[in-house]
């Protein structure tokens, strides 16, 4: 099943969930309390366990500071959990479990935090995570994945950090600015791979040493990064290149400009930066444009999730 982050005319986040990613069905939608206490503006990262899937979010407009949202849900079609809000807040922007937890990271500028759960309802506060001492304007952790027995996280002036249990989290400062900037990233066979602007790909098995450095064309900035189980499919404009081990790379012109994007059952899904057009192909290469949202626009995340058990 695909789910999405969406965000109403409104300007109030939502879920949609589809089986093929053509019909989608809304299965949440936030709401506003006595006209001042609103929920999420959209949702940025899905993640799941065994039992329950997990969206992240907030934010109060198109900025994304404000609310900071964790929902959590059993069965896909309900959906709760709390609402955070405190000075310096703003949207979670990514998701992932791993070590029986779930781990989330956001922010706004140079205001960065994270939380945890292990069941996906009760969360640390995260204004009591802060992670904020790093050079340059923002500090926010944009991307997470777990592999290789760590988490490794991915965000703007070129941060990286890594943790072995989601709680404790280690930089890797860039003085000299040698590392590359990330804005996609991805696990799978073994090892990370994150995505850059101008077609950037490197590979890292820990996160604290990079390699494998290749660049594209001028333009072809890959927003998102897959692991189909196979391979990994990087998704750029107008550009598509796909790696069985982050190393090795074909690549083909697309007719797309991917800002995000996921894939289940055969199925690539994206959308434009703006949320306004949505596509799907079978190979990330052809795409075919499919209906608008009736009420709303896709703001946040894409994921696909198995039928849980």
């Amino acid at each position: 099943m695909f789910y999405a982050g969406a965000t109403n005319k409104k300007a109030l986040g939502c879920i949609y969930r589809s089986p093929d990613g053509v019909v989608w069905e809304l299965v949440h939608q936030e709401t506003i309390k006595d006209n001042k206490e609103r929920g999420a503006y959209g949702f940025f990262g899905f993640a799941r366990n065994q039992t329950t899937l997990v969206a992240v979010g907030g934010g109060d407009n198109i900025s994304k500071g404000g609310n900071v949202r964790m929902l959590s849900s059993k069965d896909g079609t309900t959906w709760d959990g709390p609402i955070w809000r405190f000075e310096n807040g703003g949207a979670l922007t990514c998701v992932a479990f791993g070590k029986d937890r779930f781990v989330t990271h956001g922010g706004e500028g140079p205001w960065a935090y994270f939380s945890t759960s292990t069941d996906g309802k009760e969360w640390d506060d995260p204004d009591k995570h802060r992670i904020q001492k790093w050079q340059g304007w923002e500090k926010m952790v944009r991307k997470v994945a777990f592999g290789n027995d760590l988490f490794l996280g991915i965000g703007a002036t070129r941060r990286v950090v890594t943790s072995p249990d989601g709680r404790t989290w280690k930089d890797y400062p860039d003085p000299e600015r040698k590392r590359p900037a990330f804005i996609s990233l991805a696990f799978g066979n073994g090892v990370f791979v994150a995505g850059g602007m101008h077609g950037l790909r490197a590979t890292s098995k820990d996160g604290a040493r990079w390699e494998n450095e290749v660049t594209g064309e001028i333009g072809e900035h890959l927003n998102e990064i897959v692991w189909t189980g196979k391979e990994f499919v990087a998704l750029g404009i107008e550009a598509t290149y796909k790696s069985p081990d982050g190393v090795t790379w074909t690549k083909a012109a697309s007719n797309v400009r991917p800002a995000r994007a996921c894939y289940g059952a055969g199925v690539y899904l994206c959308t434009n930066l703006r949320g306004t057009e949505c596509y799907r192909s079978e190979d990330a290469i052809h795409w075919k444009a499919l209906p608008r949202l009736a009420d709303g626009f896709f703001s946040g995340a894409f994921t696909y999730f198995l039928p849980t058990p």
